[in-house]
């Protein structure tokens, strides 16, 4: 997810000084703010393994400023095992249950 994305413009493609995980955060910053207190929300990245960086909670003023914190934790290494990612993310919905 380090690769710069490009941009296209007027002058064929630049690149701008953003990554692909920057506007994955920056996407996820967009949801989280969108969400309510009757909403919950769990944040797993995964590159070789999963890792649960948010537990689920509800999403009051708390919930969302911790979620926002945790974020910013996420960061580019490895390689990209889904299934893993996956798999945790269930997990996590069933413990929530």
């Amino acid at each position: 997810m380090s690769t710069n994305v490009q941009i296209q413009g007027a002058n064929a493609n630049e690149t701008g000084g953003l990554t692909q995980l920057d506007l994955v955060k920056h996407a996820l910053k967009t949801i989280i703010h969108s969400l309510t207190q009757n909403d919950r929300l769990s944040i797993v990245s995964f590159s070789d393994s999963a890792t649960i960086l948010f537990r689920l909670r509800q999403m009051d003023d708390d919930g969302r400023s911790s979620a926002l914190a945790a974020l910013e934790r996420l960061d580019e290494n490895g390689s990209t095992n889904l299934w893993d990612g996956l798999r945790t993310g269930l997990d996590v919905l069933l413990e929530g249950q």
